[in-house]
């Protein structure tokens, strides 16, 4: 994987874990409030849970948490879950993007399996083009082959033993006579 994917997948990877944080605290905050709901209409304390860099803390109220307070816990919550939905949001376009480049890349892939195909065939046809044409240039030009030259050499050999033997005898047959 490439270093940019690598950045790009670790980004994700960050941006999901804050994603899952936010819904988990809208989850668990909507959670209490209804289980307070259900204490204050059984006419007893309710819980108030708060989390920390630390931890979570937990407390117990009598009741005399104010209306304006709740009102405010409502409004994060809300923001809290606004924030997840675009946070979501982003997720889904980012994986958009990244299945139209992988489709884009997988395209390629098979548009240059096709020209290595096709390159390979015209290869194989310019060997064999090749091959008929040097054939055909070595029997215009009457170009010997290995087997022709031998032949000859053969042949001469023999032509010139034949050829010494002869004169030697016409040699020997002007010295009887002259």
């Amino acid at each position: 994987m490439s270093k940019q994917g690598s950045e790009a997948l670790i980004e994700m990877i960050k941006f999901a874990s804050r994603v899952a944080a936010n819904i988990a605290r809208v989850i668990a905050d909507s959670n209490i409030e209804a289980l307070n709901q259900i204490l204050r209409t059984l006419g007893l304390a309710t819980i108030k849970v708060r989390s920390t860099r630390l931890g979570v803390s937990i407390s117990v109220d009598d009741g005399t948490d104010t209306l304006d307070a709740r009102i405010a816990k409502i409004d994060t919550a809300r923001q809290s879950l606004s924030e997840a939905l675009a946070a979501m949001d982003e997720l889904k376009e980012r994986a958009e993007e990244h299945k139209h480049e992988l489709a884009f890349l997988t395209q390629q892939v098979e548009r240059a399996e096709i020209d290595k195909a096709n390159l390979s065939g015209e290869l194989k046809t310019l060997k064999d083009m090749a091959a008929l044409d040097t054939d055909a240039v070595r029997k215009v030009l009457r170009v010997p082959t290995q087997v022709s030259i031998w032949t000859e050499r053969v042949l001469s050999f023999f032509l010139g033993v034949a050829a010494s033997v002869v004169a030697s005898f016409l040699y020997d047959l002007s010295k009887r006579f002259f």
